[in-house]
């Protein structure tokens, strides 16, 4: 059977959302994971791919944790795989492994403690998926909150701009972060991307929050519950799925 069914347009990923994993990642993983498979789309779900990038961890639980969501997606309309490193190298050259390896026609980024809302895809592929769009690269602006495990907020900080987390580019960009560089490594890749981009957007949109760790006894591949992911993530994906009823 073709697991790919939801994506008959496309023979690869559109998508490819680079993901570096560090020790202690299982905590949070699972959400950052689940806020992926969450996401809303009005027409065609997309096929998307999440490149794993084991960046030298030592604990066991992060590597299981990693090896189990790769065997779900085997079975799932999207894919999963993993890019293991001898050392740690630090996060640049991390997502620039998987950019090499990416099979997706986009590159977004999420770290494994960050979750996407609902929208984060949806809105941007109205203007990279349109025929007549001139755009290879978008920023968007986002409200990043964080909760704590009683899902307590704790911080909101409004309209962040020119952040990993909210940078989407096609992938013939090529590899845009400094390797040689532990400070200022996003800002740089930006102004690289910047330089080669012959069309560029920024646009508004919340669409990330901080995760935290999964609460005890939850499943490691199946869709975590909303608990973990904080109360105006779980408002928003209420409002997905409502609207996405008022469109059936």
């Amino acid at each position: 059977m073709d697991n790919k069914r939801y994506n008959p347009f496309y023979s690869r990923p559109l998508i490819t959302v680079i993901m570096p994993v560090w020790n202690n990642a299982y905590k949070t993983l699972d959400n950052a994971v689940n806020s992926i498979i969450d996401q809303f789309f009005k027409k065609g779900r997309p096929w998307i791919e999440i490149m794993f990038i084991n960046d030298g961890p030592t604990d066991r639980a992060t590597k299981r944790k990693v090896d189990s969501w790769v065997r779900h997606f085997a079975s799932s309309e999207d894919s999963a795989s993993i890019i293991n490193t001898v050392r740690n190298r630090g996060v640049a050259c991390a997502r620039n492994a998987g950019i090499r390896r990416a099979a997706g026609k986009y590159i977004c980024y999420l770290d494994a403690d960050d979750v996407y809302y609902p929208c984060r895809f949806q809105d941007i592929m109205f203007y990279l998926e349109d025929e007549a769009s001139k755009y290879d690269l978008i920023f968007q602006k986002y409200d990043l909150e964080t909760y704590n495990d009683d899902r307590q907020l704790e911080s909101r900080r409004v309209e962040i701009s020119n952040h990993v987390i909210g940078l989407t580019h096609l992938k013939i960009l090529g590899e845009v972060f400094p390797d040689n560089l532990t400070e200022r490594v996003t800002e740089v890749a930006i102004d690289n991307l910047r330089q080669q981009s012959t069309g560029v957007l920024e646009m508004d949109g919340k669409i990330c929050g901080k995760a935290f760790s999964r609460p005890a006894g939850q499943s490691r591949t199946k869709r975590m519950p909303g608990s973990g992911l904080g109360i105006t993530y779980e408002k928003y994906l209420s409002q997905a799925k409502n609207e996405l009823q008022r469109s059936i």
